[in-house]
């Protein structure tokens, strides 16, 4: 016989197995340094064309860059990332970060063998990477590292 776990199952409660279950869903929440992560809506892969949907949080623009910095881009081409906010030049925002900044925005990019698109729309950001080599499964761990589900 088989039993189902409830809700009150999996919330924290006074049983040490509750904590650690509601620990493992906190850590899914957030990085190892503590900050939250995006959210990955979806995934679509070819040998050289990998393209990530993520929802449109400040979350997202932080793991974009995060992720261009892992592949090398230098801290001046991700700085266009900010330009809405005030900061194509520095990458350090003079305003405070808003969904309606970043409404139907476009960013491309080229760093070596890689070349990235990114389309902010009204609730989702599709992140679009086009490689000379077949990179998908390097590319789906760096982007899993910075997004949780």
């Amino acid at each position: 016989m088989t039993r189902t776990r409830t809700l009150s199952r999996i919330l924290p409660g006074n049983r040490e197995e509750d904590k650690k279950v509601h620990a493992m869903f906190k850590y899914r929440r957030t990085g190892l340094d503590g900050m939250k992560k995006a959210v990955l809506l979806g995934v679509a892969q070819g040998p050289k064309h990998s393209v990530f949907q993520l929802e449109k949080k400040k979350q997202a623009l932080d793991a974009i860059r995060e992720l261009l910095h892992n592949l090398e881009f230098a801290t001046w081409d991700t700085a266009k990332l900010m330009g809405p906010l005030g900061a194509a030049d520095t990458g350090k925002p003079t305003m405070k970060y808003s969904n309606s900044a970043y409404d139907d925005k476009y960013f491309a990019m080229s760093k070596g063998q890689y070349t990235v698109q990114v389309f902010f729309g009204k609730k989702k950001v599709i992140l679009s990477v086009q490689t000379i080599n077949d990179e998908r499964e390097h590319l789906l761990s760096v982007v899993q590292k910075f997004c949780g589900k």
